[in-house]
Protein backbone atom coordinates (compact mmCIF):
# COMPACT_ATOMS: atom_id res chain seq x y z
CA UNK A 1 0.00 0.00 0.00
CA UNK A 2 1.57 3.35 -0.89
CA UNK A 3 1.45 6.28 2.00
CA UNK A 4 0.81 9.60 1.25
CA UNK A 5 2.45 12.24 3.27
CA UNK A 6 0.66 15.22 4.26
CA UNK A 7 2.40 18.43 5.00
CA UNK A 8 0.97 21.94 6.57
CA UNK A 9 2.82 25.11 5.14
CA UNK A 10 2.11 28.45 6.29
CA UNK A 11 2.88 32.48 4.62
CA UNK A 12 6.21 32.05 6.88
CA UNK A 13 8.15 29.21 4.97
CA UNK A 14 7.69 26.68 7.43
CA UNK A 15 6.51 22.90 7.32
CA UNK A 16 5.26 20.45 9.39
CA UNK A 17 4.52 16.56 9.13
CA UNK A 18 0.79 16.40 10.01
CA UNK A 19 0.07 13.03 8.99
CA UNK A 20 0.03 10.41 6.06
CA UNK A 21 -2.62 8.18 4.53
CA UNK A 22 -2.20 5.01 2.73
CA UNK A 23 -3.89 4.57 -0.43
CA UNK A 24 -5.73 1.07 -1.32
CA UNK A 25 -3.79 0.85 -5.06
CA UNK A 26 -0.21 1.45 -5.79
CA UNK A 27 1.56 4.59 -6.50
CA UNK A 28 2.22 3.59 -10.03
CA UNK A 29 -0.56 1.07 -12.25
CA UNK A 30 -0.77 1.45 -16.54
CA UNK A 31 -4.59 1.81 -17.69
CA UNK A 32 -5.00 1.62 -21.25
CA UNK A 33 -8.37 1.39 -22.81
CA UNK A 34 -9.60 -1.46 -24.79
CA UNK A 35 -10.42 0.84 -28.15
CA UNK A 36 -6.93 2.69 -27.89
CA UNK A 37 -4.06 -0.10 -27.16
CA UNK A 38 -3.41 -3.17 -28.92
CA UNK A 39 -2.84 -6.12 -26.42
CA UNK A 40 0.15 -7.67 -28.30
CA UNK A 41 2.31 -4.35 -28.05
CA UNK A 42 0.73 -3.47 -24.31
CA UNK A 43 2.00 -6.99 -22.87
CA UNK A 44 5.35 -6.33 -24.51
CA UNK A 45 5.49 -3.17 -23.14
CA UNK A 46 4.72 -5.05 -19.34
CA UNK A 47 7.18 -7.81 -20.12
CA UNK A 48 10.02 -5.17 -21.21
CA UNK A 49 8.86 -2.87 -18.18
CA UNK A 50 9.10 -5.88 -16.16
CA UNK A 51 12.93 -6.21 -16.81
CA UNK A 52 13.82 -2.30 -16.12
CA UNK A 53 11.94 -2.61 -12.78
CA UNK A 54 13.49 -5.90 -11.90
CA UNK A 55 17.19 -4.17 -12.06
CA UNK A 56 15.72 -0.95 -10.63
CA UNK A 57 14.98 -2.65 -7.66
CA UNK A 58 17.87 -5.02 -7.02
CA UNK A 59 20.04 -4.93 -4.00
CA UNK A 60 22.86 -3.47 -6.28
CA UNK A 61 20.84 -0.70 -8.46
CA UNK A 62 19.64 0.13 -4.86
CA UNK A 63 22.81 0.61 -3.53
CA UNK A 64 24.22 3.19 -5.58
CA UNK A 65 23.21 3.90 -9.21
CA UNK A 66 19.33 3.84 -7.93
CA UNK A 67 20.48 7.04 -5.58
CA UNK A 68 22.49 8.90 -8.31
CA UNK A 69 19.49 8.47 -11.32
CA UNK A 70 16.95 10.08 -8.71
CA UNK A 71 19.60 12.48 -7.15
CA UNK A 72 20.24 14.01 -11.37
CA UNK A 73 16.25 13.67 -11.90
CA UNK A 74 14.55 15.38 -9.35
CA UNK A 75 17.47 16.77 -6.87
CA UNK A 76 16.63 15.15 -4.01
CA UNK A 77 19.19 14.68 -1.15
CA UNK A 78 20.69 11.86 -0.71
CA UNK A 79 20.06 10.92 2.93
CA UNK A 80 16.43 11.57 1.68
CA UNK A 81 16.86 9.38 -1.43
CA UNK A 82 17.82 6.45 0.60
CA UNK A 83 15.57 6.56 3.41
CA UNK A 84 12.57 6.32 0.79
CA UNK A 85 14.52 3.31 -0.98
CA UNK A 86 14.11 2.03 2.29
CA UNK A 87 10.48 1.78 2.46
CA UNK A 88 9.35 1.51 -1.44
CA UNK A 89 8.84 -1.94 -3.30
CA UNK A 90 8.00 -2.27 -7.04
CA UNK A 91 5.81 -5.01 -8.51
CA UNK A 92 8.05 -8.24 -9.82
CA UNK A 93 5.98 -9.01 -12.86
CA UNK A 94 4.36 -5.91 -14.90
CA UNK A 95 2.46 -8.54 -16.60
CA UNK A 96 0.13 -9.41 -13.03
CA UNK A 97 -2.44 -7.47 -11.19
CA UNK A 98 -3.53 -8.80 -7.64
CA UNK A 99 -7.48 -8.65 -8.34
CA UNK A 100 -7.60 -7.37 -4.20
CA UNK A 101 -5.89 -3.73 -6.07
CA UNK A 102 -8.22 -3.83 -8.68
CA UNK A 103 -11.61 -4.40 -5.76
CA UNK A 104 -10.28 -1.68 -3.43
CA UNK A 105 -9.74 0.73 -5.89
CA UNK A 106 -13.17 0.64 -7.36
CA UNK A 107 -14.98 0.23 -3.42
CA UNK A 108 -12.63 3.65 -2.79
CA UNK A 109 -13.95 5.27 -5.74
CA UNK A 110 -17.40 3.98 -5.49
CA UNK A 111 -17.33 5.29 -2.36
CA UNK A 112 -16.43 8.78 -3.52
CA UNK A 113 -18.92 8.49 -6.12
CA UNK A 114 -16.93 8.11 -9.26
CA UNK A 115 -17.90 4.84 -10.29
CA UNK A 116 -21.62 3.00 -9.43
CA UNK A 117 -21.33 -0.68 -8.07
CA UNK A 118 -23.44 -2.49 -9.95
CA UNK A 119 -26.41 -4.53 -7.65
CA UNK A 120 -24.01 -7.89 -7.81
CA UNK A 121 -20.57 -6.16 -6.85
CA UNK A 122 -17.90 -5.53 -9.21
CA UNK A 123 -16.14 -8.02 -11.57
CA UNK A 124 -12.46 -7.67 -11.76
CA UNK A 125 -12.60 -9.57 -14.92
CA UNK A 126 -14.16 -6.84 -16.26
CA UNK A 127 -11.35 -4.51 -16.13
CA UNK A 128 -8.72 -6.82 -16.92
CA UNK A 129 -7.87 -7.78 -20.49
CA UNK A 130 -6.41 -11.67 -19.70
CA UNK A 131 -4.46 -11.34 -23.12
CA UNK A 132 -2.34 -8.14 -21.46
CA UNK A 133 -2.28 -9.46 -17.31
CA UNK A 134 -3.32 -12.20 -15.53
CA UNK A 135 -4.93 -11.73 -12.36
CA UNK A 136 -3.34 -12.87 -9.07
Amino acid sequence: MERRAHFFGNDSGEVRFIGSVPTPWPSWLIAAHPDRAEPTPLKNFLGALTGYVTKFDSDEQRAQADVDFIQKRFGYPEEDIRAWLKTVRWAEDCTAIPGKVIVDTLNILDKAGVVKRPMDGFNVEDFTNNEVVRLV
